[in-house]
Parts: C-alpha cells; structure tokens; sequence
C-alpha cells in the first residue's frame, strides 16, 4: 500500500530510531531514503555512529511489539540470528536497597543481544522493504531549505562528491550529536526549550565468553548500591553464550577500563552475582566506556516558528538515562505515532502542510510517558543536578511504598512490568484501591517516623 501523500521521504540516520521512522513512512511515499555515514554493508558490527553500541541494550516490550507490526517476522528472525528470549520476573532479576526481587513468572517476554545484532536484524527487515533504499557511507553535510520548507538534504558521498537529495519530507534520526538545534538557531528560528537532567553517569562493558553460563542466577540480574552510593552493574546473556557486563557509576565514582580495576570493581557491588559471572571468565576484545552527562529533552513544539517538512526523532529530540532502556522504545512510540499521523492526513486528503504542528507535540507526548518514572529515581542521587519538583518528598515516598507493596503483591508487579515496558500509562498503577493502600501505608509511615 503507498498512499501517496509524497513521492519521496529522506531520513538521516540509520540507528534503530532512523529504522523505526523509515518503517512508518515507507507506505505513504513512493521512495524513502536512508542515508548514514557508518558503512553498514556488512553484518553485525560496533560501528563508530553508535558510540553506545557496545553497551547493553534491551528493546521494552511496546518497542519489540511496534518493530513486528512495522516488521511482520521481526522477532523470528531476531531468535533465529541468536537474541535470547528472557521471562520478565523469572528470568530477571534485581538487587536494589538490599535485597532480590522475588521471582515471578509473569506472561511477557523481552529479548537480550547485542546491539549490533539488534540493529543488523532490524536493518535487514528494513532492506526487505522494496521501495526503502539504505545508502550507508554517506554523510549528511546541510538541510537544503528556502521558503520555510527543508526539501532534501546534501550528503557527501566518499567523503568528498557532493550530492542533494530532494525529499517532500525529512526526519532527523541523527541521534544525540544531531546539529539541528545549531542549525534553526543560525537560520532564524531560535533556541530550542530544552529540559535537562544532570546525571554525570558513566558506565563500561565488556563481554566474556565463559564455559559455565546456567549458574542458579536469573539469565539477567541487575546489582545495585543504595542511594545515595551510586555503584551499579548488570550481566546480560547474548549471542554465542556470553556475558554483557555492564558496570556504572556517578560523579567521581565510575568504573575503569582497565580489566583488572574493572574486575575490583563488579565485585565491590553488594551481590557476587556479577562478579562471579567473569571471574573465571575470558575478556572478549577490549573494555569501552561511554558517559552520559545529562537527560535532556527538546521541546520542539514549544518553539514559535519551525521548517515545514522535517521533523526531529529519536535521540535527536529527548535522551533519556540509558539504564532504564527506555531509548529505542520510545523512538519506536514516535514512529508509530508519525505514522498514524499519516495515515489520518492521506485519508483526509490535507497532505504535509502543517504537518510539524500535530507531528511535533506528538512526539513530546511519546517522551513525556518516560520522563517522569526514571526523574524520580534520578532525585534519590545527591550527584543528581536538576530542580527538584516542590512534591518530590511525597514521590519519593510514593516510589519506595509502591516498591514495598509490589514485592508483595504478584498482581501489582505485574502491573509494573506493563508500565515500565510502557504497555500501559504509568496512571494505570494507581487505581482507587491501590491509592487507598498507599495512603495507609504511607500514614502508617509517617506515624513511625514522627514517634520519639
């Protein structure tokens, strides 16, 4: 099906967010193009475009369900090229405020791999799409704009011929580094309202093969210090029957490359769990660090004037704390949204004009279902920099009762699971009774703490 609302889409990046836009749009126009600089001829690979490549990276439920409705065998293929099926509540675990999470055998499934091969799988379903065209080793060098309309871009192809690209829409799926709000400023549409988050997180992974990978541990256990000490770490399974280990710190305190340190390191954590999973096992390449200064948030739609035919996605709008994996599901949200966005406008018949001023503000709903939750558990960090809402004592106490009765209450774990993949609104944990039973809880509370 093409609707035909335009003869050709240009998207610029080809990261899972450029994947998740160009598989929305691929039915509304004759052509679309993806233009990256990174060569992506080969198979799955770190690659210099994608700095956070070599961390760990899960795809949240609602993301996983978006790819294999855009992507229709998305999840058969990604089993089949080696991803590892994991049981949220069984087959994860976590160590938070002194002690593991009780194991539940909840009805959901999530997926553990590199993201190379996350992304390599994703590329493919995307190539199998006929009039989705991948020009890898392209640069993008400048917008091609006049009239208050982006038409196209100018890449450089080899590093050095110059080519434009005409396109009747344009999104930018550049990521983190995107130049886009350099370039409304020097092109009279001022600066972008940006919300940030000051978290100094630093984290660095390796990955070990290992002859022992069942150990009584759950497949992926997450270890972590109380707050306000701020050391972390997680083993994830992969590919070919290795261990992603991820260690993470704050402020002064963030692990080393170096792989003696960084063994000292994981088994500083409160648990062995991780530690026990590489000390016997063998470094596979080298240790890679990435740091994560701030979340940040572009409100793009606040903005008084924008381009016509170009919207922001993906990292290049909001980037969020990576910890939380919430990313690449929210880039999927974004898509999902455009693309039916698209499909309202070709069955009206209103095409492109105007198109920012619904496409905008739903992208800033999509971020705004994720900002909240992580926020609240980033304020528990002295490190933390950021203005503290004037509520925050009473979120804060709302966060570690809820955590309290979950560990109680099978059904209302379950519920968590549902919101953190964000298959449902984060209001949906707080029906009338579970409200009547934090407010007990949290009364019962304060009347232990105001007691001599």
């Amino acid at each position: 099906m093409n609707t035909g609302i335009g003869e050709r889409a240009v998207v610029v990046g080809c990261g899972v967010g450029g994947i998740f836009a160009a598989g929305a749009l691929h039915r509304h126009f004759r052509e679309v193009v993806v233009v990256d600089k990174d060569d992506l001829s080969s198979g799955p690979s770190f690659r210099k475009g994608v700095p956070q490549g070599p961390h760990g990276h899960i795809v949240l439920k609602r993301g996983e369900n978006i790819a294999e409705a855009m992507f229709p065998g998305f999840r058969d293929a990604l089993r089949t090229a080696g991803g590892i099926e994991l049981v949220t509540g069984r087959d994860m675990a976590r160590f938070a405020f002194g002690k593991w999470s009780e194991p539940l055998d909840s009805d959901m499934t999530v997926f553990s791999q590199t993201r190379p091969l996350l992304e390599h799988v994703l590329r493919e379903c995307l190539r199998s799409i006929p009039n989705v065209t991948i020009r890898s080793g392209c640069r993008f060098s400048d917008f091609l704009f006049d009239d208050h309309r982006i038409h196209g871009v100018s890449i450089l192809r080899e590093g050095r011929i110059r080519e434009e690209v005409e396109a009747d829409l344009v999104i930018d799926a550049s990521g983190r580094g995107t130049g886009t709000p350099r370039w409304l400023s020097e092109n009279g549409f001022g600066e972008v309202e940006t919300e940030r988050l000051g978290i100094d997180l630093c984290y660095v992974t390796g990955i070990f093969a290992t002859d022992r990978f069942e150990d009584g541990y759950a497949r992926l256990c997450t270890v972590g210090q109380s707050p306000p000490a701020v050391r972390g770490g997680s083993a994830l399974p992969v590919e070919g029957r290795r261990w992603m280990i991820t260690l993470s710190g704050r402020g002064d305190d963030v692990p080393s490359v170096d792989p003696e340190a960084f063994l000292a390191f994981a088994k500083s954590l409160p648990d062995p769990c991780v530690y026990d999973r590489i000390s016997e096992g063998r470094l596979e390449g080298s240790v890679r660090r990435f740091k994560t200064p701030e979340s940040f948030w572009r409100k793009y739609e606040s903005m008084a004037d924008f381009p016509e035919g170009f919207v922001p996605i993906g990292d290049a709008v909001a980037g969020f704390n990576p910890i939380f994996g919430q990313g690449m599901s929210v880039a999927a949200v974004e898509a999902e949204r455009l693309g039916l966005l698209l499909d309202e406008r070709a069955e009206s018949g209103r095409g492109l004009d105007g198109l920012r001023e619904e496409a905008l503000p739903g992208i800033s709903a999509s971020i705004a279902e994720a900002w909240e939750g992580p926020a609240t558990i980033d304020y528990l960090y002295d490190s933390t920099v950021g203005e503290r809402p004037v509520d925050y004592p009473i979120r804060r106490a709302v966060f570690f009762a809820m955590q309290e009765m979950a560990e109680e209450d099978p059904v209302l774990r379950q519920l968590q699971f549902e919101v953190g993949n964000m298959l449902k609104p984060r209001e949906a944990l707080f029906t009338a009774e579970v409200q009547a039973r934090l407010q007990e809880r949290l009364a019962s509370a304060a009347g232990i703490e105001g007691n001599p």
